[in-house]
């Protein structure tokens, strides 16, 4: 097809001829890494704040599981009680709460200490910190495991289980 079978109203000017390949050759050659690099800025930036909260939970999920350790040992059960996930509690009494945490203290004794921990976090669905314990009882090592449920800036009880160590 020629040019003068094309009408005047579908013909580019010559400039806008010249301009138009470029700008699409610009886009193709850089528009691909830069739409590259801003998704890895924010996959970095969603991995860098990710860690800040595993050391900032970590921190209050310890200071968590000694407050626990301190209420087993004084009876203080309804004060867990309350630091439980509100879905916790609807499924469970006080009572029944009352009579399962009695259970680690009858069968292991008063709690003496914690020999070592680890944080592990559950990013997918809801964000859920775990702190597993090997811990010291007076009637021997117990694995204690509990997983956190952060509502807001705290975080609560969702699980605790405990059971003996087995030998290292």
């Amino acid at each position: 097809m020629s040019e003068q079978n094309v009408p005047d109203a579908l013909a580019l000017p010559e400039e806008k001829r010249a301009y138009s390949a470029p700008k699409r050759v610009w886009f193709l050659r850089y528009g691909i890494w830069i739409l590259g690099l801003v998704l890895t800025a924010l996959v970095v930036t969603r991995i860098t704040l990710y860690s800040g909260y595993v050391a900032r939970d970590r921190n209050s999920a310890i200071r968590f599981v000694d407050e626990f350790h301190e209420r087993i040992n004084a009876g203080k059960y309804e004060q867990i009680y309350e630091d439980t996930d509100e879905g916790l509690n609807d499924m469970t009494s006080l009572e029944s709460m009352e009579s399962t945490m009695q259970t680690p203290g009858e069968r292991f004794g008063k709690f003496k200490d914690v020999s070592e921990s680890a944080i592990t976090v559950n990013f997918i669905g809801p964000y859920q910190p775990r702190v597993i314990c090997h811990s010291v009882f007076e009637r021997g090592d117990v694995t204690e495991t509990f997983e956190f449920l952060k509502e807001g800036d705290k975080l609560q009880l969702l699980r605790y289980w405990a059971m003996p160590r087995m030998a290292k």
